[in-house]
This record gives structure tokens, sequence and C-alpha cells, in this order.
């Protein structure tokens, strides 16, 4: 006998008994119903909550916010955006102030006074 001909234990089961075993646990559909429009209307509440937060955002600035993620994702998005600054219109990482002094590439004067009178001639010239 191959594995394919042995039959499953459940199809023994009487079908009359399965269904009403069932049928003791569901739920009555006007409690479902109300259930479900709960759910629906704080779904709705929730979306106008997250469009009314994104109103705050300025209009050049609308443009950077996805529109095809659903309210959780999108209020996800916009809190992790906002925490790098985007929306306040000033970066929060500090840019360190450069050095206002001459290039470190900038030639030094040098002292001619020491040089013998051929370079002194030539350094007048700008040769040297």
């Amino acid at each position: 006998m191959t594995d394919d001909d042995s039959a499953p234990e459940s199809d023994n089961s009487d079908p009359a008994h399965d269904a009403a075993k069932s049928t003791k646990h569901m739920i009555p559909k006007s409690r479902l119903d109300a259930e479900i429009s709960k759910r629906r209307a704080l779904e709705k509440e929730y979306g106008e909550f997250v469009d009314g937060l994104l109103a705050e955002v300025p209009e050049h600035l609308k443009s950077l916010i996805p529109s095809d993620l659903g309210p959780t994702a999108k209020l996800t998005w916009y809190r992790a955006a906002k925490e790098t600054g985007v929306f306040d219109g000033k970066p929060k990482a500090k840019v360190p102030e450069t050095d206002k002094g001459k290039p470190a590439t900038t030639p030094k004067d040098r002292d001619v006074s020491t040089l013998p009178a051929h370079a002194r001639i030539a350094a007048g010239y700008g040769k040297a």
C-alpha cells in the first residue's frame, strides 16, 4: 500500500457534527456589521487626522509626500522626514565654520636680504 492510497482520518468524520461545532462559535451578523462600521469610522477619522497633519506642510514641500501610501505609512514617513529637519526649513546637521585665513597654498614672502646679489636682482624681476 502506498501513501496515496491511504485516506486521511478527517475524511471519516461526520460532516453534520463539524457544521454544528463551527456554528457554536460564530459571531451574530448584526454584531459583526456593527464592529465593521465602527472600524470604518475609526479608519476614516484616522485618515482625516493624517490629512490634517500633512496639511501643515508648506506648499512647496507637499510634492515630497508620497501619495500612493496609506494613512499609517504616510504618518510614519512624515515623522521620519520631520526628524531629519526637511520640513523645518533649516538643517539639523551643523556645518563647521570654514577657515577665513589665507589658503595653505599661498607662497610666503621670502627674505631677499640674505641672498647673493644676482639672486636679489632675479627676485626683483620675478624670476626666483
